[in-house]
């Protein structure tokens, strides 16, 4: 064998032996490489790699300039003597290898890395921070890559790398979205403090990253050692776990949280908050985490059960704060055990409360539970009435949603980076035969039923040039949009109420239509869609969302047994007919609505279990309406999971827009559709 033959085999046997960390034999692999020839550039920068790795920095540095005085384009060379000078405290030597290094190799991460840490090191920090930024791209681009060959974990890996140097909105934005379409994930990655800040910023909808939350909590420390103890207790050592625990108090501050075992901590919570605000225990952590509680019992509508116990001390604790101007100033305890139980906007309370100077618990309390549903009331008044509502199913509908705006959320998705229709509508659908709009701006957009305006507010910024009319039927879900809306300073929404029935007679026609989770609420679902219809343009999108039958099948159980027991559809009812559901047995039809968000808070509890208008609808009867309407089906919205298995299922239905093929589909897979049936259509061009 031939010299270079030999020195080839012993740099390939020394780097597998170094990867698997057999760091010692790794080095005698490359000293015979310098043995055979002494001035190799790779001999003598692997062997400096080990002296480095060994703590020998004076010999490092010397083999690995002596392999670049042989080769002084080795970018790998460069950054590992910078690696060895540094350890020295040579930093300035350091610096010029490192960034030597990144000029050869424009893609080389970690010389950028360095670069960027050796510069901050000098107290130049402009600098450095260029360089981070640098980093960050090449580790998202290197991340996208792995993700491309399917190495999942590796891509998530290097992305939250790139987001603890620079969290830029573009990576935000992908980390939600490579969440949402895992299950697994490695205990390596550093989830535990990206997934708070993401769900607090927030990064994307609250309640798309509460499931893997909810899981990590659950999964290791003090408050999953909490929720593990038979029976729940609450006592100092709870307080202090949950206030230590960050991804909770995202999740209480933000979004109701659907879990059964931490909905029974919480309840337990509540009673012992009550217990310490009557006897005026305040200490530790216990106004924080009251605070916390009363932002979740807020936020779900105060869905929990209270014992005979617990509701006469509420009753006692609210007169008390009502009071209080007698009193003098109330104690932050006192105000969040009463907000707990009760609205604050809703109890007659001393003018004071406002204007004390709380912490910024009390301050954010006071925000979301006094200033917000007053500016609520003032906007009422404003928004403006398109149509009567004299349809009766429709007069019902709506004072469903008086009562109960739907749904309750707190926070939007943040802004993206606004692209044109056609674009967005690609994203959605890859593979849909879309007859291009080609507007990219004065895109006039109908949001149907718009409820409390999540999506209409999503939509508005999603689409480049989209001037947004979001109706509803409900005055209060209106003004809850309308509040939101201006606390986002978007000026692209108009909000009326109207009922969707009525709209052809506005006289206004639309290029894009959205109507999710509104029409199988109707009379007639197919009349609705038909008016909705005869005021798209032509050649205009429609997105439509109806509830599917065969992935509502335990739904439908819970709403029997609701019925058939004869619950009140309010708040007593409600909570009656969860506590019978959760005793059942873990087997009965009716507990599927566990797996179900919409269990977890009051209106949308109410909206899943005790509609006064409700349709399920299959596939079939979508291709029926679609083929008599002349609309084209542009595809289902789904994720990629059940894209790939209807690729396999159908290889020949490219487009994947075949119905029939997707009744046998669903028909297999019957949870395909579990949140609702969400598709585009669009209309003939003339």
């Amino acid at each position: 064998m031939s010299v270079r033959a030999s020195i080839r085999e012993l740099l390939a046997a020394g780097s597998d032996l170094h990867a698997r960390g057999d760091l010692a034999e790794a080095e005698r692999c490359f000293q015979r490489i310098v043995l055979l020839d002494p001035q190799h550039p790779a001999g003598l920068h692997r062997l400096g790699q080990m002296a480095h790795l060994r703590g020998d920095h004076a010999r490092a540095s010397d083999l690995i300039g002596r392999a670049l005085a042989r080769d002084p384009r080795r970018a790998d060379a460069h950054h590992d003597l910078g690696l060895a000078l540094a350890a020295l405290g040579r930093t300035e030597a350091a610096l010029d290898h490192f960034s030597r290094a990144a000029t050869l190799d424009p893609s080389h991460a970690q010389a950028a890395l360095q670069t960027a840490r050796t510069l901050a090191a000098l107290g130049r920090g402009d600098e450095a921070g260029a360089w981070n930024a640098r980093f960050a791209d090449l580790t998202t681009d290197h991340a996208k890559a792995c993700l491309r060959r399917g190495e999942t974990h590796e891509a998530l890996a290097l992305l939250c790398r790139a987001l603890e140097i620079d969290a830029s909105d573009a990576r935000k934005s992908l980390f939600v979205r490579w969440l949402r379409a895992h299950d697994t994930f490695p205990d390596t990655l550093p989830l535990a403090e990206l997934l708070p800040r993401a769900i607090a910023e927030p990064w994307g909808r609250p309640q798309d990253l509460a499931p893997l939350a909810i899981s990590l909590i659950k999964m290791r420390g003090p408050v999953a050692d909490l929720l593990a103890r038979t029976p729940l207790v609450v006592d100092d050592a709870a307080y202090a776990a949950i206030a230590g625990n960050r991804m909770l108090a995202a999740l209480m501050e933000n979004v109701p949280i659907a879990d059964i075992r931490i909905e029974e901590l919480l309840r337990r919570l509540r009673s012992d908050v009550l217990a310490r605000a009557a006897a005026g225990d305040d200490t530790r952590a216990v106004p924080t985490v009251a605070c916390l509680l009363a932002h979740q019992c807020f936020i779900n509508e105060y869905l929990y059960d209270l014992g005979d116990e617990d509701r006469a001390r509420a009753a006692a604790l609210r007169e008390r704060l009502m009071k209080a101007a007698d009193d003098g100033p109330p104690s932050l305890l006192l105000v969040a055990a009463v907000a707990s139980c009760f609205p604050l906007h809703s109890l007659r309370l001393p003018g004071m409360l406002d204007k004390l100077p709380w912490p910024d618990a009390g301050m954010a309390l006071i925000a979301r539970q006094l200033h917000e549903p007053r500016r609520e009331r003032a906007l009422c008044d404003a928004i403006p009435r398109l149509t009567p509502i004299d349809d009766a199913v429709s007069q019902r509908v709506r004072a469903q949603y008086e009562e109960n705006p739907y749904p309750r959320w707190i926070k939007p998705a943040p802004q993206p980076v606004p692209v044109p229709f056609d674009t967005a509508l690609s994203e959605d659908l890859p593979r849909a035969p879309l007859r291009p709009l080609r507007k990219t701006d004065k895109l006039d957009v109908l949001v149907a039923g718009c409820g409390t305006g999540q999506q209409a507010i999503e939509t508005a910024r999603r689409f480049a040039g989209a001037h947004v009319l979001a109706v509803d039927l409900s005055l209060a879900s209106l003004a809850y949009a309308r509040r939101k809306t201006d606390e986002l300073g978007l000026t692209n929404i108009d909000y009326a109420q109207a009922d969707i029935l009525k709209l052809p007679e506005c006289g206004r026609d639309f290029d894009v239509i959205d109507s999710v989770g509104v029409l199988h609420h109707m009379a007639d679902p197919f009349a609705g869609w038909q008016a909705l219809l005869d005021i798209l343009r032509p050649g205009g999108a429609m997105r439509v969302g109806l509830y599917s039958r065969l992935a509502r099948s335990g739904i439908s159980a819970a709403q029997t047994l609701a019925a058939a027991r004869g619950y009140a559809a309010d708040p007593d009812g409600i909570r009656a007919c969860r506590r019978d559901i959760l005793a059942l047995p873990a087997d009965a039809p009716a507990c599927a609505v566990l797996k179900f968000n919409d269990f977890y808070s009051m209106s949308e509890c109410r909206d899943l279990l005790f509609h006064v208008q409700e349709h399920l609808l299959t596939v079939p009867q979508l291709a029926d309406f679609i083929a008599r309407s002349g609309v084209a089906f542009l595809g289902f919205i789904v994720g990629p999971q059940v894209r790939d298995a209807y690729a396999a299922r159908f290889p020949k239905d490219k487009r994947m827009t075949d119905l029939a093929n997707w009744h046998i589909f669903e028909t297999e897979r019957p949870d395909t559709f579990a949140g609702m049936y969400q598709f585009w259509v669009q209309k003939p061009s003339s």
